[in-house]
This record gives C-alpha cells, sequence and structure tokens, in this order.
C-alpha cells in the first residue's frame, strides 16, 4: 500500500479490501489519505455480494430467456443447414 499512489488515484475498483473483514483497515486508510472520498465511499458499507431477492429473480429469468432464444436460433441455423444441403 502506497499513500502517495491512493492520493492520485480516480478508479477504486472493488476487491477484497471492500469486503466486510477489510473494510475497517480501508476506511481509515481513506480516512487519512483521500478524505473526500472516505465521506461517500464510507455512507455506502463494504461489499457483501448479496443481491435483493427481486434482482435474483429478474437475473435468472433473462438467464432462461436468453438460453431459449440461443437454443431456438442454433435449431433454425441447423434448419437451414439442412434444408441447403438438400437442395445442392
Amino acid at each position: 500500500y502506497s499513500p502517495e499512489i491512493m492520493q492520485r488515484a480516480v478508479i477504486m475498483h472493488y476487491h477484497a479490501a471492500l469486503c466486510p473483514d477489510y473494510w475497517p483497515t480501508m476506511l481509515a486508510q481513506l480516512r487519512a489519505d483521500r478524505p473526500v472520498a472516505y465521506g461517500w465511499l464510507e455512507e455506502w458499507g463494504p461489499i457483501t455480494g448479496r443481491t435483493h431477492f427481486a434482482a435474483r429473480v429478474v437475473r435468472k429469468a433473462l438467464k432462461e430467456l436468453r438460453h431459449r432464444r440461443c437454443r431456438r436460433f442454433i435449431e433454425r441455423c441447423h434448419e437451414v443447414h439442412a434444408e441447403v444441403e438438400h437442395v445442392c
């Protein structure tokens, strides 16, 4: 960890330092090195990786829809391929 690099940083990428176990240490470093960033990030709290139930349901539904569309597309490609072979 380099305070000089932290002072020049413009993007904070999600990694273990934002998880609950390391959250207090990261906040202490931000408080010292980037008080403005500390002010707005502290309100958000650590990243838990948990999503709301509704978001999980929507994500699962979209995944299933995309899977079905993909399967249907591949089936149509096979049908077109078979028709082309039949004509030739």
